[in-house]
């Protein structure tokens, strides 16, 4: 291509700028196919320790780097990341292929470095090829070496196996690494490389005896490999033979937070109100068939529920929270128990859930509570920085969805969220802003909303800094406007009373609106009415069980309750006679007499039937049968009279 571009340009009689522009481009794509040097850093010592004491594995990674090269050195790069990713699915994958994995992010949630406990800058670089690169804040200078301390948080990386288990059950979880990490842009061997396991317990199903011929040593519930000694530092990892698996029992409480919303409420007046909804899951291996809860209550649950969990305790960021309360979708859970921390610096709250935590389990519940606006909120001038932590008020839960929102006085502006994130490589977050209104608002509160993924529990811990930009004289916007409503209220007040803005009516709308009430009052006599008729049908079924069973006590109770609701009820009945006596209504009144006579004459009827039957049941020889269902016969038919009588009524 070049020959021919350049006869073409011979041809044509170009200038010399456009041979040297070609070849510039030419260059150019050299250098950018060109492999990255090869760095001579050393790697004198590598010592990995890896906690399985809970459910979140924390590993520790102890690195002596020696600068062999001429210059200083500023930064170093740990490699490729596949290696700490989980790889339970096909083992046989490379570490190539690991690489691409895009949810790195779900393994590997929390990064720090330090050089003699100092934090140093880490970054991320981005997928496919995700590499973590630390900048040193002093540059180690040439022929000297360094420490370096790497700290990782892994999530989702135990597995509970079995994946379910009886209630009373050990839990016992699968964990999977690399015994050994490779640096392929680094050349030298490594003098001693080992990598050490502690246990949550020394119960151990099974473990990897050996990798590349060094045994591994157990003692109690730790576990070690190696020193690998003098390997080479960009040596190829082998997917299966280099693959450590522990499988060993955990009966940690496996808390997980799968929805976490936080709301923080500032107010200008003093105080701050937090309130965190929680979708709490145990996320250990699931229960396998029914709960017992005999059997749970019958000895320690650590012994009849190993794997559950009952309480969880909050740490609340200032020791003079007050108002606490923790309540789920029924109402407040009195379960809970509030104390000052050992250090005395916070509270802690210890909560129950209605009911153990099985595996697979979910809870819901709302934990809140007030706090002083002074502890956490500064001021520099016309500026406020709100700082609090970043997580969740329960130390050793990670979460999987959560939302902070924090809520801020009406007129806030220039509104900012900092996190430094120098000194650990922590998840993106997602920021926006919304508007909420509510009481004495006019244009609305700001509301910050961030949103984050796989949240640790070391960046729980976190503190962050909001800073937002407001008046001091917009704290009197809400009181003014109380004043102002309640001054406008008497001024309306005085206006109304001192004119006469009634208007008298015309006989048609006064004719209207006694009819109205007429019927509004025949409304309630008829639903007096429907009260009668099941007081009668409760008489009548206490009638049938005394001819039935030959006893009158229980229709005599009957009696005598209903004679008492019939007084009441004849009561209110004289009360709207009078109503509709005052409104000249006459045939309603003539209608309603009619119905009371023969509701009185109905009565009277059952309660000759009563009287008979008991001299039956006494046994009186002159009580004939027939007369007693001539009685029963009367009784239906003045029921009838009185329907008919309320329908004509309505």
């Amino acid at each position: 291509v070049f020959t021919h571009n350049m006869s073409s340009f011979h041809d044509r009689h170009h200038t010399l700028p456009s041979l040297l522009l070609l070849a510039l481009c030419t260059l150019f794509l050299i250098l950018t196919l060109c492999p990255s040097p090869i760095s001579s850093i050393q790697i004198k010592s590598l010592s990995r320790t890896i906690s399985l004491q809970t459910h979140v594995p924390r590993e520790r990674i102890s690195l002596i780097l020696h600068n062999d090269e001429n210059q200083a050195i500023a930064s170093f790069t740990l490699g490729n990341l596949s290696e700490f990713q989980e790889d339970t699915a096909d083992k046989a994958k490379s570490i190539e292929q690991q690489a691409t994995n895009s949810d790195f992010q779900s393994s590997l949630g929390f990064i720090t470095a330090k050089i003699n406990n100092i934090a140093q800058t880490v970054h991320l670089t981005s997928a496919p090829q995700q590499k973590l690169e630390i900048h040193f804040n002093e540059a180690i200078p040439m022929r000297e070496s360094r420490q370096v301390e790497i700290s990782l948080v892994h999530l989702n990386r135990l597995k509970p196996k079995p994946a379910r288990i009886k209630q009373s059950d050990n839990q016992k979880v699968v964990f999977e690494t690399n015994a050994l990490l490779s640096f392929p842009h680094i050349e030298a061997k490594i003098e001693s490389q080992s990598v050490t396991f502690i246990l949550a317990s020394s119960a151990v199903e099974s473990f990897t005896k050996e990798i590349r011929g060094v045994q591994a040593k157990r003692r109690g519930n730790q576990i070690s490999y190696g020193p690998f000694k003098n390997l080479l530092a960009n040596e190829k990892i082998i997917p299966g033979s280099d693959r450590i698996m522990l499988h060993f029992q955990n009966n940690h409480p496996f808390v997980r937070i799968e929805k976490l919303t936080r709301l923080l409420e500032v107010s200008m007046w003093g105080n701050l109100a937090v309130e965190e909804q929680y979708v709490v899951r145990h996320s250990g291996a699931e229960l396998e068939g029914g709960f017992s809860r005999l059997d749970y209550t019958k000895g320690n649950p650590s012994t009849t529920a190993p794997a559950s969990f009952r309480s969880l305790t909050a740490k609340l960021p200032s020791i003079h929270a007050f108002d606490v309360y923790y309540r789920d979708r029924i109402g407040n859970i009195s379960t809970s128990t509030c104390a000052p921390s050992s250090d005395g610096r916070s509270l802690e709250v210890e909560i129950q859930p209605r009911y153990p935590m099985m595996g697979g389990w979910k809870s819901t519940f709302t934990v809140g509570y007030n706090v002083p606006l002074s502890e956490f909120l500064q001021r520099e001038g016309s500026n406020y920085v709100l700082n609090y932590t970043f997580g969740t008020s329960f130390p050793e839960a990670p979460i999987d969805d959560y939302e902070l929102k924090i809520l801020i006085p009406e007129g806030s502006k220039n509104i900012r969220l900092e996190v430094d994130p120098s000194a650990r490589v922590p998840h993106p977050v997602k920021e926006r802003i919304e508007v909420f209104k509510t009481y004495l608002d006019t244009t609305g509160r700001p509301m910050f909303v961030a949103t984050k993924k796989a949240v640790t529990p070391e960046l729980s811990q976190d503190t962050f800094a909001l800073r937002f930009e407001f008046s001091r004289t917009s704290v009197l916007h809400e009181p003014l406007l109380v004043i102002g409503a309640l001054f406008t209220i008497c001024i309306i007040s005085m206006l109304y009373v001192r004119f006469d803005v009634k208007i008298a009516k015309t006989p048609t709308q006064i004719n209207r609106d006694q009819q109205s009430r007429a019927h509004e009052l025949v409304e309630q006599y008829v639903a007096l009415q429907l009260e009668r008729d099941e007081e009668y049908e409760r008489l009548e079924k206490a009638f049938s069980s005394m001819r039935r069973t030959n006893t009158s006590s229980h229709f005599s109770s009957e009696q005598e309750r209903v004679e008492k609701k019939r007084e009441k009820v004849a009561q209110r009945v004289v009360s709207i006679q009078e109503q509709l006596r005052a409104f000249k209504c006459v045939d309603v009144l003539s209608k309603v007499a009619a119905i009371e006579q023969k509701e009185e004459e109905k009565m009277g009827k059952i309660s000759l039937l009563a009287s008979m039957q008991k001299r039956a049941i006494e046994g009186d020889k002159k009580v004939n049968e027939a007369e007693i269902e001539k009685l029963e016969r009367q009784y239906d038919a003045c029921t009838e009279d009185i329907n008919g009588s309320l329908e004509t009524l309505v």
